[in-house]
């Protein structure tokens, strides 16, 4: 065999990287829009979380606060409340734990929180 024989192959390899490429090139930049659609003057979704098909809890920053909504298909939800300046500060404290642990921190922390407002 030659390399007259591998030129067709080698050239419908390029051809289909290219095509791939060209698609991830397309979604890349239709997400990147969808994600500023996200983002408003006023309020910004910081993290999503998906709990079921039509279940999820959203981040969402309004101002100084962070709401914590839980939205379904029928109805949506304010969970939590919290000042911006306790989620950063949050962050900060975790190193690697378990989401038992990351909820109820949160949750002691929102409630001293609601205490204060």
């Amino acid at each position: 065999m030659e390399f007259e024989d591998f030129l067709p192959l080698i050239l419908g390899l390029f051809i289909i990287c290219g095509v791939l490429l060209a698609f991830y090139w397309i979604l890349k930049k239709m997400t990147g829009k969808a994600n500023r659609l996200s983002a408003g003057k006023y309020a910004r979704i910081i993290d999503r979380i998906a709990i079921s098909q039509d279940k999820q809890i959203q981040l969402v920053e309004i101002g100084e606060y962070v709401l914590v909504i839980g939205i379904s298909s029928s109805s949506v939800n304010l969970l939590y409340k919290v000042k911006k300046e306790n989620l950063k500060q949050f962050e900060q404290d975790i190193s690697n734990p378990q989401f038992k642990d990351i909820f109820s921190n949160f949750l002691s922390r929102s409630k001293d929180n609601e205490r204060k407002l």
